[in-house]
């Protein structure tokens, strides 16, 4: 039992580790000055944009996660 306590302990720890790190990347792409997305290679569908995506595009977030790359004509 006290080896199962140590690797839940661990993997709480873990996953919390991994969740500061993606709130970390979150926050950099989202304040980034450049364009970020995210595209699935295999469908070509957006899986994510920051907000200067959005703005370069001209579309709103909900619009260009419902697109695939090959919906948007760049300006």
């Amino acid at each position: 039992m006290p080896g199962q306590v140590a690797i839940l302990l661990r993997n709480i720890s873990d996953r919390k580790r991994t969740e500061q790190g993606l709130e970390l990347f979150r926050a950099l792409v989202d304040r980034s000055n450049d364009a970020f997305e995210i595209i699935d290679p295999e469908t070509a569908r957006i899986l994510d944009v920051n907000e200067k995506g959005c703005t370069e595009l001209g579309y709103t977030r909900e619009e260009i996660l419902s697109l695939r790359v090959f919906d948007i004509a760049p300006p």
